[in-house]
């Protein structure tokens, strides 16, 4: 299936989430700033941190700036689950574009699945709901 055809247009954002020893998870954040100044904007927690990485209605967008962000950062990535941290790109679906269509599907295309993979990282989907 072309990437052009996945989805419609929904409302979405896709977060970086590093979480596990604190010390890692901000060795990793300030790293990922080292390589490329102002790449994220971390919102720290207890566990680590969060940090968004694209806010767009279309799904190659997303794909597209995983992607880009993996390759700019790979070692750093890797290190950090090596080293035991979990890191996540979330892609979070918000409650109105579930109310809006009955169906929301999203294809993550092997290549992409192979970049995660290669680096112990996770692709997950939230989808929010206002129940």
């Amino acid at each position: 299936m072309s990437p052009d055809r996945w989805q419609d247009h929904i409302d979405m954002y896709t977060v970086l989430r590093v979480t596990g020893d604190n010390t890692v998870t901000l060795t990793t954040a300030d790293a990922i700033n080292a390589v490329s100044p102002g790449a994220i904007k971390p919102r720290h927690r207890n566990d680590g941190f969060a940090a968004t990485i694209i806010d767009s209605g279309e799904w190659r967008d997303h794909v597209r700036a995983i992607e880009a962000f993996v390759q700019a950062h790979r070692d750093l990535l890797a290190d950090a689950t090596a080293r035991g941290v979990s890191v996540q790109f979330d892609i979070a679906i918000e409650p109105e574009d579930r109310l809006a269509s009955a169906f929301t599907s999203v294809g993550c295309p092997p290549h992409l699945h192979r970049e995660l993979g290669a680096i112990g990282a996770w692709l997950v989907f939230s989808w929010y709901t206002t129940d």
